[in-house]
């Protein structure tokens, strides 16, 4: 199965009229109802669709969840596929309980495991919204989480080429965490509202004839990333929605179907270097850490290190993007039209690659750091061997104690 030939030929411009007006959040009006008003069927445009891509491999435990939760958005424009990676467990009974739930439900059985990426390329080809969002199978989302997404995007007049939505954490069946996402990660990287300008949600409504994203329940407050900002800043991939024409400049890279995972590293880090993201301030998902995790180890905790360094395939996902882009290094700079930005993402991906394969600083700064750490702790030893001042005292008065 030749996977970059059919990305090639997925949509990677707007279907059915969808508009890409690109802009930020006006104060929102209460309103009646959210419903298609009787205008909507006159405006010259529609709400854009949103492509739902949840991949699933033995998630079969966690799928109805999962699927559930997408078809039950109150948002009226999506569509889902299932990509199930030739699973061995329950998920075949509970694919097809769900294809007879919801007719509408598209679904792609794949015969052998193509990894996360092989399966998120072939959902691109079977899809046709102008936003996509990639799911993981153990994950779910809140009602709000499609309209919420499209609203940031439509608001914000830049052109980003993803938003980032937090996620609370779920460790087994109990909510241990409320978010995902820290502004303090960002502090200094974040691009000031009156860079990029924000368009009204009323000129939306009006333009597709329907006041539905004016609700107050899908406002949030949103931060446009910095592009050269190289750290770890977003949601897991459940969390971000990608405009497709977006995901369609890297997504026929032929070598991708060899990254089995990182989907949301080789996309994040290059797209917010090109164009920049938003990070949404507000849980719209659900991260479950179920021990089976392939990243993640625990929820987060400060200073603590959260998941497991070894399984880190941000820097070999950063490396395929730099290799792929410096491959294709014309039609890139024609495409863009200004080298200083194309350099500058460049550099963003290949410090993003080195990130961890520099060990000069563990094998040999750090060996030296617990040697001389080791060395103090031993000629400090003798002056704190034995018992204390206060535990002699507190003898002493247990002595005379039993003496009287």
């Amino acid at each position: 199965m030749d996977v970059a030939k059919l990305i090639s030929s997925a949509p990677a411009e707007p279907q059915d009229g969808e508009a890409f007006c690109l802009s930020e959040v006006g104060a929102a009006r209460e309103m009646p109802d959210a419903e298609q008003s009787p205008a909507a069927s006159r405006a010259p445009a529609k709400l854009p669709l949103l492509s739902f891509i949840v991949v699933n491999y033995n998630y079969g435990r966690f799928l109805e969840t999962c699927v559930v939760s997408i078809m039950e958005q109150n948002y009226p424009n999506i569509e889902c596929l299932i990509v199930d990676n030739a699973s061995t467990d329950i998920s075949v009974s509970v694919i097809d309980s769900l294809e007879r739930r919801y007719p509408a439900l598209q679904i792609l059985r794949n015969s052998t495991n193509l990894g996360q990426n092989g399966a998120c390329c072939l959902g691109l080809t079977r899809t046709r919204g102008s936003y996509v969002a990639f799911i993981d199978a153990d994950d779910y989302l809140f009602p709000f989480y499609a309209a919420t997404h499209i609203r940031v995007h439509l608001v914000l007049r830049g052109g980003i080429g993803f938003t980032s939505g937090d996620m609370v954490q779920m460790v087994d069946d109990t909510i241990v965490r409320g978010n995902y996402i820290d502004p303090s990660w960002v502090q200094g990287w974040v691009v000031p509202p009156s860079k990029f300008g924000l368009n009204d949600i009323r000129d939306i409504s009006a333009a597709v004839g329907t006041d539905f994203l004016e609700s107050p329940e899908f406002a949030a407050k949103a931060h446009v990333l910095s592009g050269n900002f190289i750290d770890w800043a977003w949601a897991p991939t459940s969390g971000n929605v990608y405009r497709r024409d977006a995901l369609s400049l890297l997504a026929d890279n032929p070598r991708l179907i060899e990254l089995k995972f990182a989907t949301d590293a080789y996309y994040n880090f290059t797209l917010n270097a090109w164009m920049g993201s938003a990070l949404i301030e507000k849980s719209l998902a659900v991260y479950r850490i179920h021990g089976a995790n392939n990243f993640c180890k625990r929820a987060t905790m400060q200073a603590v290190l959260t998941f497991n360094k070894d399984t880190d395939d941000g820097p070999r996902a950063a490396f395929f993007a730099l290799e792929y882009i410096t491959s294709e290094f014309d039609k890139f700079l024609s495409l863009f039209g200004n080298a200083e930005i194309l350099l500058a993402t460049l550099k963003v991906l290949k410090k993003r690659a080195n990130r961890y394969n520099n060990n000069f600083f563990e094998r040999y700064f750090l060996a030296y750091t617990k040697r001389y750490f080791t060395y103090l702790v031993n000629g400090l030893r003798g002056r704190f061997a034995g018992s204390s001042v206060l535990e002699r005292q507190a003898r002493e008065r247990d002595r005379d104690g039993r003496a009287q």
